[in-house]
């Protein structure tokens, strides 16, 4: 499994209202990364700088509109079942997904010290497993540290809910280290492409997620502070 940190943030489409505008003119602290095409209007990866240069924050930031006339279905990147000729046909199951790749503003991604690289982010319009807490509308933020070649080269297949490759499917269920497991998260198959698999912590319950759902009206997802993942320079 390739390293990664990953920071999820649920957005439901009747709490989307009030996001700010993408700025136009950032301040010195804020720097903006890629921007793509995102409902009726844009989504940005950013960082934020302190002090001295330091990296304070990383995230993404929608546009006004870019909550509005959001994709249904899916964008068919992960399926399996196509014909030889890649069309997708009547028997052909895909993920009910649309996924973008943002990488960071360079101005953090090629820093030493910064482990995050890029942002795939996801969004869900008929949520996924598990039922009663992820299955509702909504988007996932994640913040990447390996190669994206090695992120997709976890690929589609006929495999588990999720419909992963089989061989991949069985590498991504190995159970965790016990240090590495916290007591209330358990597999509940949730095996991804181009994601792996994901552990699913069982004190989330349902009424959980109308308090994230009501924190969309930010349109931020950001990761604060950094101090502690950016390794510190060496003394001597």
């Amino acid at each position: 499994m390739n390293a990664r940190f990953i920071v999820s943030l649920l957005v439901a489409l009747l709490a989307a209202g009030g996001c700010s505008s993408l700025p136009t003119d950032p301040s010195p602290s804020r720097v903006l990364g890629w921007q793509l095409p995102m409902g009726q209007g844009r989504v940005a990866s950013y960082a934020e700088f302190g002090s001295g240069g330091v990296p304070a924050a990383i995230g993404v930031v929608w546009s006004s509109s870019g909550l509005e006339g959001l994709p249904a279905g899916s964008d068919r990147h992960h399926c399996v079942g196509r014909r030889q000729d890649g069309e997708v046909v009547a028997e052909t199951r895909c993920l009910h997904a649309h996924e973008f790749v943002i990488p960071l503003p360079d101005a953090a991604a090629l820093r030493d010290d910064m482990p995050f690289k890029w942002v795939l982010l996801n969004w869900n319009p008929e949520g996924h497993i598990p039922p009663g807490i992820y299955d509702v509308p909504h988007f996932d933020v994640h913040f990447e540290m390996g190669p994206i070649a090695d992120t997709f080269a976890i690929e589609a297949g006929p495999c588990g809910p999720e419909l992963v490759r089989c061989d991949q499917f069985r590498a991504g269920r190995k159970p965790l280290p016990p240090n590495y497991a916290p007591p209330d998260y358990v597999d509940v198959e949730a095996v991804v492409p181009a994601m792996g698999n994901h552990l699913i912590d069982v004190t989330g319950r349902a009424g959980t997620l109308p308090r994230l759902h009501a924190l969309a009206r930010l349109c931020v997802a950001a990761l604060q502070p950094l101090s502690a993942l950016v390794p510190k320079p060496e003394e001597g």
